[in-house]
C-alpha cells in the first residue's frame, strides 16, 4: 500500500532553472525513502585562453547526425566538440571561412556560438547532468566569460543536450558584439564530423544565417534543433528564453549542516523535514537558495475486499473501508491508468465503507482522501472459473437419410436453470436456437450426416462450446455385377445382372438414372444393351446405396468365315460375298 497526502505544486520543468531544487514539497505517510534533485554544475577546467577542456562523460548516449556519444569536449570559445582527439588541445579563435569548412575546426560540434572568449581573465564554464532516466539533460554553461579584446563585454550562453529525444536546446542570456576584433564573426548552428551537413540560425532581426561575414548580437535568446528522419538535418525553432542558473550545489538542513553536494540528495526521513539547496557563481547572481519540504503526518490505512464476477464479466465489487473512523471522505476509483471510472467519484461521504458494483474482472485503484491525508491502495476483481461442460450423445444417421441424434446433457453439478442452446454449422451459421430451458438435456433429431457446433449458456452467464461429429452407419450393401457383352457386331444383346446384399429390402436398382421397373427378381437385370458404358446405382429402403461403372464391348466388325461349301454371315443380312485376308 502506497499512503501519501497531497503534493504542493512546487514543480519546476526540465527548463525552468529560475529555481535549484527541481523535487517538488512532498508529504507522504509513513516515511519518505528517494533523491532529492537539484540543478548543480562542475568546473570545466578551461581557465586558459583558446583551449578544449578534458574529455567530459555525457552520463548517457546522445545521437549526433545519427551518430552515438557518451563523451564529449567543451571549447573556452563558446562550442562543445564530440571530436575527442582535441582534449586539452588549442580550440582555434580565428573564423576565416564560414561553416561548413572541412577539414578545419570546429567539426563535428555544436556552437552555441563559436566566437572569440577569453576564460583566462574573467567567468567560468561548467557543466553538469540533471534529472533521472531516461530523461536526464546534459548541460554546459558559459558564464559571463568576457570577449576577448573587449573584456568589458561579457558572454553568457547555456547548451543543453536531453537523453533519449537527442534535442538540443540553447539559450543565450547575452551575446555582445566586439567589432573591432574577428570581424565581430560569431557562428551559431551545428556542424557534422565530416562538415558534410550542417544547420546554421537565421537572425530573426538581420533575416540571414548567423555565419561567418554577419555582425549579430542576442539578448535573452532561446533556441531548439529536433533531429529529423534520416539524422542528416535539424529543425530550428525559437522557444521561450529560460533565464540561465549555473553552479555547484551544496545540501544543508534547516541548522546549516551541509549535507552534500552536487545534483542529488538520497533522503530518507520518517519526520516532517525541511532541506536547503544554495549555489553560488558567476550564473547566480551571487548566491541563490532554495529549499523543499518533506511532511510527514499522521495517516490511516485502506481496508479493501472484491467480490468475484461471475461468467457474465460485470457484477463484480469493491468494499473500500477506512481504519480510522472518518467525519468525512471522498473517494476516488480508477483504472490502472490513472483513468476515473464512470461514478468512480463519490464527494463528502460520511458512512463508514462504501461498495462499487457491477465490475469487470481486472486491478483497480482506490484513493481516500480526508482533510489533507490520502490514502491510495490496489484491488484486484477476480472471476469465478467456469466449470460448465456437456455431455454429447450421437445416433448415426444411416446411410444418406436424415435420422440422425444428437443429445446434450449439461453437467448437473455447474448448470445454472434456466438454460440455452445453440446448434450451429461448422462455419458458425446458426441452425437452431432455443432458450429458457429447465430439463437436464436437449435432443436435436433428424439430422444429418456433417460437424456441427454445440453452445450452452446458463442463467450465471457460463457459456461452454463443442464441437460435434454425427457420421453416418457404414454403408452394409455387397453388390456384385455379371456381364454379358454384345455377341456380334450391329447387335444389342449385351446383359448386366446385379446381385445385392446385407440391404433392407426392398431393393431398388437403376441404370443411367433411370430406374429398373420389372418386377423383382427381374428388376436386377438389364438386358438388350449396346456397346457403351453404363452407370448401375442401387439402393435399399435404408437410403444406402452403391454406385458402379460397367462397359459393355462388342465387335468392331462383321464376323466372315470362308469355306468350301457356303458363306456364313453373322450380321443378319441376307447375302453377301465371300472374301479372304
Amino acid at each position: 500500500m502506497k499512503n501519501f497526502l497531497l503534493t504542493l505544486v512546487l514543480l519546476v520543468s526540465a527548463n525552468s532553472y529560475a529555481q535549484i531544487i527541481i523535487t517538488n514539497d512532498t508529504i507522504i505517510c509513513g516515511s519518505f525513502n528517494d533523491t532529492l534533485y537539484a540543478l548543480s554544475s562542475d568546473p570545466s577546467g578551461i581557465t586558459a585562453d583558446d583551449g578544449h577542456g578534458p574529455i567530459v562523460d555525457i552520463g548517457f548516449t546522445f545521437n549526433f547526425y545519427g551518430a552515438a556519444h557518451t563523451q564529449l569536449v567543451i571549447s573556452g570559445n563558446g562550442y562543445i566538440t564530440f571530436d575527442l582527439f582535441q582534449a586539452n588541445q588549442y580550440s582555434p579563435w580565428s573564423i576565416n571561412a564560414p561553416i561548413p569548412n572541412p577539414g578545419n575546426l570546429p567539426e563535428n560540434a555544436i556552437m552555441g556560438p563559436w566566437h572569440d572568449l577569453n576564460p583566462g581573465v574573467g567567468g567560468s564554464i561548467v557543466y553538469g547532468v540533471v534529472g533521472v532516466a531516461p530523461n536526464r539533460k546534459f548541460i554546459v554553461t558559459w558564464c559571463g566569460v568576457p570577449m576577448y579584446s573587449c573584456t568589458n563585454l561579457l558572454h553568457t550562453s547555456q547548451v543543453v543536450l536531453y537523453e533519449g529525444s537527442d534535442k538540443i536546446e540553447m539559450f543565450i542570456e547575452n551575446k555582445p558584439l566586439c567589432a573591432s576584433w574577428n570581424s565581430g564573426d560569431g557562428i551559431h548552428g551545428l556542424v557534422d564530423a565530416t562538415s558534410t551537413n550542417f544547420d546554421i540560425v537565421d537572425d530573426p532581426v538581420l533575416l540571414a544565417p548567423r555565419n561567418m561575414g554577419l555582425q549579430w548580437t542576442a539578448v535573452n535568446e532561446g533556441w531548439e534543433f529536433i533531429p529529423n528522419n534520416p539524422a542528416t538535418s535539424y529543425t530550428i525553432n525559437s522557444i521561450v528564453y529560460v533565464p540561465i542558473i549555473a553552479g555547484p550545489t551544496t545540501w544543508t538542513d534547516a541548522n546549516g549542516n551541509i549535507l552534500g553536494t552536487g545534483p542529488s540528495l538520497p533522503v530518507n526521513v520518517s519526520t516532517t523535514t525541511t532541506y536547503f539547496a544554495s549555489m553560488s557563481g558567476s550564473c547566480s547572481f551571487g548566491s541563490l537558495v532554495d529549499s523543499v519540504q518533506i511532511t510527514v503526518p499522521a495517516c490511516f490505512n485502506l481496508a479493501l475486499s472484491s467480490v468475484s464476477a461471475s461468467c457474465f464479466g460485470d457484477d463484480g465489487s469493491i468494499t473500500v473501508t477506512p481504519d480510522t473512523l472518518l467525519p468525512l471522505w471522498d473517494i476516488t476509483f480508477s483504472d490502472t491508468t490513472g483513468s476515473v471510472l464512470i461514478g468512480g467519484v463519490v464527494l463528502n461521504y460520511s458512512g463508514t465503507s462504501f461498495t462499487f458494483s457491477n465490475l469487470f474482472p481486472g486491478t483497480y485503484i482506490v484513493n481516500v482522501s480526508s482533510g489533507i491525508s490520502t490514502t491510495e491502495d490496489t484491488i484486484v476483481v477476480g472471476q469465478i472459473q467456469n466449470l460448465l461442460t456437456y455431455q454429447g450423445e450421437i445416433q448415426e444417421s444411416n446411410c444418406l437419410d436424415e435420422d440422425g441424434v444428437i443429445t446434450i446433457t449439461p453437467d448437473q453439478q455447474y448448470i445454472n436453470y434456466p438454460w440455452d442452446i445453440s446448434l450451429a454449422n461448422i462455419i458458425g451459421d446458426t441452425l437452431q436456437n432455443i432458450n429458457q430451458l429447465n430439463t437436464s438435456f436437449f435432443e436435436f433429431s433428424n439430422m444429418v450426416t456433417g460437424e456441427y457446433i454445440v453452445s450452452i449458456l446458463d442463467s450465471a452467464g457460463c457459456l461452454f462450446i463443442d464441437t460435434l461429429d454425427l457420421n453416418p452407419i457404414p454403408n452394409p450393401l455387397v453388390m456384385q455385377t455379371n456381364v454379358s457383352h454384345v455377341s456380334c457386331y450391329g447387335l444389342s444383346d449385351g446383359e448386366i445382372g446385379v446381385f445385392l446384399d446385407n440391404g433392407l429390402l426392398p431393393y431398388t436398382f437403376y441404370i443411367n438414372g433411370l430406374e429398373n421397373l420389372n418386377p423383382p427378381p427381374y428388376d436386377s437385370l438389364f438386358t438388350g444393351l449396346s456397346e457403351g458404358v453404363y452407370i448401375i446405382t442401387v439402393a435399399d429402403s435404408d437410403s444406402c446405396g452403391l454406385t458402379e461403372t460397367i462397359y459393355i464391348d462388342a465387335p468392331q466388325f462383321p464376323l466372315q468365315v470362308l469355306s468350301s461349301n457356303s458363306v456364313v454371315i453373322c450380321d443378319t443380312s441376307l447375302g453377301g460375298s465371300a472374301y479372304a485376308y
